[in-house]
């Protein structure tokens, strides 16, 4: 004869079935912002190659210079940002890890206890 759940490890996996998937959506949304910095640094990689291999015209020398040290910067801030975005997207990794491990734990606690 099969004994019913305990309400109470119900509630528990219904809970941590929210936070893990929460935790699932979070770490899409760090994902997507790590691919977007990345799809933008590989934009600016194109265009400094491009601007590279152009013929070089002596009078836009200078012009040329400037737009380099433009994209330099530019690419520096764009890895700052993208280290820091994937350090959060590692933490979600890590919580999302966490709660569906919470999730099977209980899921399992439910099924002996059932």
């Amino acid at each position: 004869m099969r004994h019913a759940a305990n309400p109470k490890l119900i509630g528990l996996l219904q809970i941590a079935e929210v936070l893990a998937d929460r935790a699932c959506l979070e770490l899409s949304a760090a994902t997507k912002t790590c691919s977007e910095l990345e799809a933008e640094l590989q934009k600016l990689k194109d265009a400094h190659a491009r601007t590279l291999a152009a013929p070089v015209d002596p009078a836009s020398g200078a012009v040329l210079a400037n737009l380099q040290k433009h994209h330099s910067l530019r690419r520096i801030t764009l890895m700052q940002k993208l280290a820091a975005k994937q350090a959060v997207r590692l933490e979600k990794l890590r919580l999302a890890q966490q709660a569906e491990g919470r999730r099977q734990a209980l899921q399992e606690l439910i099924s002996h206890a059932s």
